[in-house]
């Protein structure tokens, strides 16, 4: 629920805030300060969301603590960045293209305009800080979502770093880690923890605030990010044209030249899945994988519907575990088992469970195969299942208390 209040008392404190940093960048005569309170900025508004709130839950705190987890990562690995250094030089074309009075004009061109954006993207932030709904399967997806992109955030940022302290690395391309699969594995971050912070608000309420995460992705993609940083970099570094023509912009990928034909839309399968239970009915491999979700459980059974209705040319077949008891005993899956964790049975008759789940499914969907080849390629897998096993033991406890699946099981 959008809480007018809230709002303007976000607004009138990051632009408070604003206020101060432009007299100090009037001062150093640096007006590209403004970057590293750009994520302050979002940690202010969620703190002044979550001090305003009638009642807080662990919703509210959870989103919270990513944002501040988020926020403060960037903003001081920028402001070290930057330390010591002149004014960037997108800011000095800014000054030298806003004279007379620039000192006056970056007022409202830099930090006010700054500081309206950033409270206008942070309002899926308030939602989620003030939502009381409980945690649920598209919480997950959002956390995983968020984790994702943090660790492209700052395994982008690292390697970069130690990339420009070599001397040896003058005046060379970084292509490898990555930035091997995208040019800008940090603007592919930044998109994936926005996506993630949008998906947290959506179960409180907060569908509609679907236009923070687009004005961020079209920020990243069109205006600050990868076309201004890119727009006359392959004429003045020709090496650079080189890793454009082989490597994404943005959207992780195996580099072109590397490549079969197609292998950028192509989803790999992964390692040897996990074997909790056999199947007593092996599928041959034109047997449709078949998703075992729990219906009883509504959020997670909002879930399942977008996805299938996503899944418009049926390449999956939907088991509700609550409704069809004779497919678990066809398929040797006991109603405790299924309710521990999400079941996928994919078309070779193999279970793929928790994360490894997710990542079958995704891989059939339109919209969310890139998540599942980026889970599956780049080694996430086996972090998001511990994070998957953590919220699987305490979904359990919520919906298995009194031995309510022990008994279910037994009338099945």
């Amino acid at each position: 629920m959008f809480e007018l209040a809230s709002f303007v008392t976000a607004l009138v404190t990051i632009g408070t805030l604003m206020i101060f940093a432009w007299v100090i960048s009037l001062w150093k005569r640096d007006a590209s300060i403004a970057d590293a309170l750009w994520a302050i900025l979002f940690v202010t508004a969620a703190l002044t969301y979550y001090a305003t709130a009638v009642e807080t839950g662990l919703r509210g705190q959870l989103v919270l603590f990513l944002v501040i987890a988020w926020g403060f990562r960037l903003s001081l690995h920028i402001a070290w960045r930057n330390r010591g250094q002149p004014e960037d030089s997108r800011y000095q074309a800014i000054r030298s293209n806003n004279q007379p009075h620039f000192w006056l004009k970056s007022l409202y061109i830099v930090f006010g305009l700054q500081g309206l954006l950033a409270a206008i993207i942070s309002i899926p932030l308030m939602i989620g800080v003030q939502g009381q709904q409980g945690l649920g399967a598209l919480d997950f997806v959002a956390v995983a979502l968020w984790l994702i992109g943090m660790v492209f955030e700052v395994i982008g940022d690292w390697q970069l770093a130690a990339f420009r302290r070599s001397p040896a690395n003058a005046g060379r391309v970084l292509d490898t880690g990555l930035w091997r699969y995208t040019r800008h594995p940090n603007y592919f971050g930044e998109f994936c923890i926005w996506w993630g912070f949008y998906l947290l608000a959506v179960p409180a309420g907060g569908w509609w605030t679907i236009f923070s995460p687009l004005l961020m992705t079209w920020l990243l993609l069109r205006v600050s990010g990868v076309a201004l940083l890119e727009r006359d970099i392959g004429q003045r570094r020709p090496e650079y044209r080189d890793y454009i023509r082989r490597t994404s912009a943005f959207l992780p990928r195996p580099p072109r030249d590397m490549a079969n034909p197609g292998a950028a839309e192509e989803i790999t399968q992964p390692p040897a899945s996990r074997q909790e239970p056999s199947a007593q009915d092996p599928s041959p491999a034109s047997r449709r994988p078949r998703v075992f979700y729990d219906g009883g459980c509504p959020l997670c059974r909002r879930e399942i519907d977008h996805y299938r209705r996503l899944d418009r040319q049926q390449q999956l077949e939907w088991i509700d575990i609550t409704q069809q008891s004779d497919a678990l005993v066809r398929n040797g899956l006991s109603y405790e088992q299924a309710m521990a964790r999400f079941h996928v049975l994919d078309s070779s008759g193999r279970w793929q469970t928790g994360a490894h789940g997710f990542a079958e499914l995704w891989s059939h969907l339109p919209y969310f195969r890139w998540l599942a080849w980026a889970t599956r390629n780049l080694g996430l897998l086996t972090p998001l299942d511990v994070l998957y096993r953590h919220f699987a033991r305490w979904r359990a406890r919520r919906r298995c208390d009194g031995n309510l699946c022990s008994n279910q099981g037994k009338e099945a």
